[in-house]
Order: structure tokens, then C-alpha cells, then sequence
């Protein structure tokens, strides 16, 4: 699809989503960048949001320089890094958090809990759900996006869950949709 087009479809799609809170995104690989960039830009531009975002397969460095390329205020955002610590790039940042291990759902899940109840942002942004499939099966990360989801509307936050369109994402998908 055509950038411009791309981007038509998802300004329209924004404004008619106006009231819900949670965004399952499928998205092409081709697509997936500028996708990205304009649900951060609409969250932190358009609706003056500070949000965590969660990252286990692009280091924050990289992340950081993508915002800061499109104009997106990342002082807005409190990273949770899944990959720095593998590649040894972790640097010393205040607003970003270094998983040890980016397979281990439950430290990945404490550590966006602790993040997110301390009730200083108020959307999730998941950036790939795709990833987690790597290294884990459908039931199980069906089962972390199922508690995580019903932590996000207990708190009544926003949330974009960002996929890749494969596959074994449309399998999770129609699992996620259910709830």
C-alpha cells in the first residue's frame, strides 16, 4: 500500500476509534514502521498521553533515534527494553527499563505492572506482540495478553497492541479478540 494511502486509512481509522481504549493492530511488514509512528504520534501529540512502551526485539537506542527522526517526545514514554541486555548495549537511562531475559514473560509482566500502577501514564504501547511468538507458544502468550489486557481496562488505560501480519499473528489475533 501507498504511504499516503496508508496514511489516509489509519487518520480515518484514529478519529472513528475515538472512545476505545484497547488497539489490536495488524499490520503489514512494509506498513509497520509508519503504522507505529502514527498510533505514538495520535497517543502523545493528539491526545497528550505519557505511556510505556514495550520493546523485546529493537534496542531503545535504536527506538530512541526512530522517535526523535519522526518527532515523537519520548520524554513522554518509559521504555521496557527486551534485547539491549542480549546485545550488550544497555546504557544508563532513567526512563527505560532492561529485561534480563526477553523470553521470560513473568519478569516482562512485572515490570509492566510496577510501570503502569504507579498511575503516572495512562496508555501500554506493545511493540511487537509478533515477537513474543518467537519465543513462546499461542496458549501461552495468549494467556500473559488476557491478564494483561484485563490489568489495562482494570486501570482504565489505553492500549496498542502492535502485530505483524504472519501467520502465527492471526492465530493470536483471533485469541485476543475473544477478549
Amino acid at each position: 500500500m501507498k504511504e499516503a494511502e496508508l496514511k489516509r486509512r489509519l487518520t480515518a481509522e484514529l478519529k472513528s476509534l475515538k472512545n476505545k481504549k484497547i488497539w489490536v493492530v495488524l499490520v503489514k511488514p512494509e506498513d509497520y514502521h509508519l503504522a507505529k509512528n502514527m498510533f505514538l504520534n495520535h497517543l502523545i501529540s493528539r491526545l497528550n498521553l505519557k505511556g510505556v512502551y514495550v520493546n523485546l526485539n529493537i534496542p531503545y537506542y535504536a527506538v530512541s533515534e526512530n522517535l526523535k527522526k519522526n518527532n515523537i517526545d519520548s520524554s513522554k514514554l518509559y521504555f521496557i527494553d527486551g534485547i539491549s541486555k542480549k546485545i550488550n548495549k544497555v546504557l544508563k537511562i532513567n526512563n527505560a527499563f532492561f529485561l534480563k531475559d526477553h523470553k521470560m514473560l513473568t519478569e516482562l509482566s512485572i515490570v509492566i505492572e510496577t510501570a503502569i500502577n504507579g498511575k503516572k501514564f495512562n496508555f501500554l504501547f506493545f511493540d511487537s506482540v509478533s515477537s513474543l511468538l518467537i519465543y513462546n507458544n499461542l496458549n501461552v502468550v495468549s494467556n500473559f495478553l488476557y491478564n494483561m489486557v484485563g490489568k489495562i481496562r482494570n486501570l482504565d488505560m489505553y492500549a496498542v497492541l502492535l502485530c505483524v501480519r504472519d501467520d502465527e499473528s492471526k492465530n493470536l489475533l483471533d485469541a485476543v479478540s475473544k477478549f
